[in-house]
């Protein structure tokens, strides 16, 4: 291409040759202008089809194809050039004028040169379009065909003194000019196709067939052929150079690899129509001319035209019927998609509940069946009833932090392939989320499901293949069968879900089933909730402060806040039976935020009493996993550490160990709290997956050993003093709980355990109790020592020379603990 002002130069050249060429007389001069504009054209579009390469980036294949189409233009517009070069030269040189002359041996090759060219660039743009675009040049080569036959062939084949070799070349060229311009209406209705470029050539060829009809006809009844005829070809000549310079010649833009729309629209359906009208517009020209009548050519014409329009239409009749079946496939394809999981292949959860919910359906519709009033059967009960399990795979995430998503895929996919082993054809298996599953059984006993589910952690827990490893995940198995006609696909995977949690809780790698017990308490503790829940908002809970004490001098160093909730009708509600509770939703969040506030407004409301003593104490506060796990924790701290006025450094957030491993989130939401100035605690380590070589990774800044280690065997008390020695390396305070007898006291301090909490020190105190302390030491001598366990070696030595302890607490200990909540 060339830029705008190098175009507008080309044309106003092109203007001034053809006007030079008209204002000329007859001679050698003006026939040299004709040749140089012939010269010229050609050049013009050579030059567009080579400059491509030289001034656009490498485009591959369909670059060089766009240019190998434009290169055969050019060759056609040189061909054109060389015969005018050769008439010339007979015209003026030699004094001759033969007809037909070697320079029309260049015009007549020119032809399928030009057609070449059209048919590289119509290829190049519709792929797979060529039976409807050769209909399309077929309607148009015979609607022009017609016109040129009666203007131009049958005068010429009237002329007696031509030879038939005059009288053929005479009726190509018109004839030639027509096949061009059918070859360009497909292409000027492709993507991209009406651009200026391909205009321009379509006028550079509708020029040349009105300078080909002209001179056909005037040879055919007189000599004279120059002046305006040669006018018309040097401004087709020039036009094809322009095309080739334009802009729009060099855009290369993707081939339509999908096949255009048979369907004719406007502009081809009006086409349609007109080619059908040629045939009777000739005809009744020539009724109204008083010319002789084409009767055989016309009817020719009409017969040729009606079956092209015909094949036309059968034609976009018959890709509208392939559109339609491809639509209805790509329907099918695209609804298979949206309910399949494209990685496994499975049902997706929306098709799986769908499934779940027909399983459930056609139970009822069989169990009204089976219990219709018969005059031949007594009613049977059928224990055959609606199976669910929920598999959920237990240390994925481990697979995929360890090994990469690749490997997890692969996991899935074995998973996958084998719960479809396990099950029966009409059973359906589907995915529900990241790593679980859902299996849908066909009616089966309660026996049967249990049999199933255990068959489902057997084949699972077993290594699943994933490129050049096995990988054991495990599995947790939640099973439910519905219970009657009351059952839902919401209460039936709700119930799977429970016994999922119970499984997981339990240890993982089991099966749990939804029995008569377990429904029995999960509707105890769906009252137990929202009794909570009204509890929470009444006002029923309150907190009990149990004393931590420093070992080496008795001092009261802070307590640990301890939720009650005083039930109205019922009475204090142990600890155990609500706080699970309110762990398995998110009601303990709640819980947690609730105690945050009244405690770190008890802690201010102490300090500002009585600073000396407590200014140095903290209050200790217990986090759910579950709340530590949202961004929200470090908000609902800092909102109640505002509110109250407390020192942060006075607020101590204790938390179990599994949660640092179990929530991703939990250690960088814990580190931002310490950020704000409050202490973190490890509660009951020990018990978590945390090893003592880890201890230094840990953000806390105090350990609280498990009671089991206090009130263990002499092994676990040398695991009690490795707690102890490797907690202090690395900077950590070590805290014991659940102190109950002295023996316990004894050997602690002897281990140099920095603090201690327990019965035996102090039980937990209400609000009003606390100041009682005052800022001196509690002594450690026991009123009433109890008989405890002797410890052995070391300790017991250490124990020997230990001071006694508070007074005795009563029977009971201190009660169940979950994640340090009570």
């Amino acid at each position: 291409m060339v830029g705008t002002r190098g175009l507008l130069g080309y044309g106003a050249a092109a203007v001034a040759l053809c006007a030079t060429y008209a204002l000329l007389p007859t001679g050698p001069v003006r026939s040299a202008v004709f040749v140089v504009a012939s010269l010229v054209g050609a050049a013009a579009v050579l030059r567009g089809a080579v400059l491509p390469r030289a001034v656009l980036p490498r485009t591959g294949r369909r670059a060089s194809a766009g240019r190998a189409g434009w290169v055969l233009v050019a060759a056609a517009v040189l061909s054109w050039g060389l015969g005018d070069l050769v008439y010339q030269v007979y015209a003026e040189l030699l004094d001759r004028d033969p007809y037909p002359s070697p320079a029309d041996a260049l015009y007549l090759l020119a032809y399928p040169l030009f057609a070449a060219g059209l048919v590289v660039h119509l290829r190049r743009r519709a792929r797979g379009a060529e039976p409807a675009a050769l209909l399309d040049v077929a309607v148009v080569v015979v609607g022009l065909a017609l016109p040129c036959w009666v203007a131009v062939v049958e005068p010429v084949l009237r002329a007696e003194h031509a030879s038939s070799l005059a009288q053929a070349v005479s009726i190509a060229y018109p004839l030639g000019d027509v096949l061009l311009l059918g070859l360009l209406v497909p292409l000027l209705g492709l993507p991209g196709g009406r651009a200026t470029s391909t205009r321009l050539l379509g006028a550079s060829l509708g020029l040349m067939l009105v300078a080909d009809v002209l001179y056909s006809s005037l040879s055919a009844s007189t000599d004279v052929v120059e002046g305006a005829v040669n006018v018309v070809y040097m401004a087709s000549y020039l036009t094809a150079g322009a095309a080739a310079l334009h802009p729009s010649a060099t855009g290369d833009p993707a081939p339509v690899t999908s096949r255009p729309s048979a369907v004719p629209g406007r502009r081809r359906a009006a086409a349609l129509a007109a080619a059908l009208l040629v045939a009777p517009g000739v005809l009744a020209l020539e009724l109204v001319g008083g010319a002789p009548l084409s009767g055989w050519a016309v009817v020719v014409a009409a017969a040729a035209m009606a079956l092209l329009v015909v094949a036309r239409l059968h034609r976009a009749t018959a890709q509208v019927s392939s559109a339609a079946r491809e639509r209805e496939s790509l329907v099918a394809r695209v609804a298979h998609q949206a309910s399949h999981d494209a990685l496994t292949g499975l049902p997706s959860r929306t098709r799986s509940l769908a499934a779940l919910e027909v399983a459930l359906h056609s139970q009822h519709h069989q169990h009204s069946q089976d219990h219709r009033p018969s005059q031949h059967a007594h009613p049977r009960v059928d224990d055959r009833l609606v199976g669910l399990l929920r598999v959920d795979l237990d240390r994925f995430t481990q697979v995929n932090d360890r090994y990469g998503p690749g490997v997890g895929d692969e996991v899935l996919r074995g998973a996958a392939d084998r719960l479809r082993a396990l099950v029966r054809a009409d059973d359906h298996v589907g995915r529900l989320g990241a790593d679980e599953f859902l299996v849908v059984l066909g009616r089966r006993t309660a026996l049967e499901l249990r049999e199933v589910a255990d068959l489902v952690v057997v084949a699972l827990s077993a290594p699943l293949p994933a490129g050049d490893r096995d990988v054991a995940v495990g599995v947790s198995v939640g099973a439910a069968l519905a219970c009657g006609r009351g059952t839902t696909a919401d209460s039936l995977l709700a119930d799977g879900g429970v016994a999922l949690a119970r499984a997981k809780e339990g240890g993982r790698g089991r099966a749990v089933v939804v029995d008569t017990d377990l429904r029995r308490e999960l509707e105890e503790q769906a009252a137990v909730e929202a009794a909570l829940v009204h509890g929470l908002a009444a006002g029923e809970l309150v907190l009990r402060y149990q004393p931590v004490h420093e070992l080496a001098g008795g001092a009261v160093t802070g307590y640990e806040a301890l939720v009650r909730w005083e039930r109205p009708g019922v009475g204090l509600v142990p600890p155990d039976l609500f706080i699970p509770v309110a762990e398995r939703s998110d009601l303990v969040c709640d819980l947690d935020r609730w105690v945050l506030e009244e405690a770190t407004r008890q802690m201010a409301a102490w300090t500002a009493a009585d600073p000396d003593a407590f200014a140095g104490r903290h209050v200790a506060v217990n986090l759910s996993g579950r709340h530590l796990a949202r961004r929200v924790v470090v908000d609902h701290v800092a909102g109640a550490l505002e509110r109250s006025g407390l020192d942060p450094h006075q607020l101590v957030v204790e938390i179990t160990e599994t949660v640092l491993v179990d929530a991703s989130t939990a250690g960088e939401h814990l580190a931002a709290l310490r950020a704000l100035g409050v202490r973190a605690s490890i509660d009951d380590f020990g018990t978590g997956y945390t090893s003592v070589a880890q201890l230094r990774q840990l953000p806390a800044d105090a350990l609280k050993v498990d009671r089991s280690f206090v009130s263990g065997t002499a092994a676990d008390t040398g695991l009690l003093a490795l707690v102890v020695q490797a907690g202090q390396a690395v900077g950590l305070r070590v805290v014991a709980e659940g102190v109950e007898h002295v023996g316990q006291l004894a050997q602690l301090r002897a281990l140099g355990c920095d603090e201690a909490q327990g019965y035996l020190l102090a039980r937990p105190l209400a609000p009003e109790q606390v100041p009682g302390h005052g800022p001196a030491a509690v002594p450690l001598v026991p009123l009433q020592p109890q008989p405890v366990q002797e410890p052995t070696g070391a300790a017991a030595a250490a124990a020997a020379g230990a001071a006694g302890a508070l007074p005795a607490p009563g029977r009971g200990g201190a009660g169940a603990r979950r994640r340090g909540l009570t």
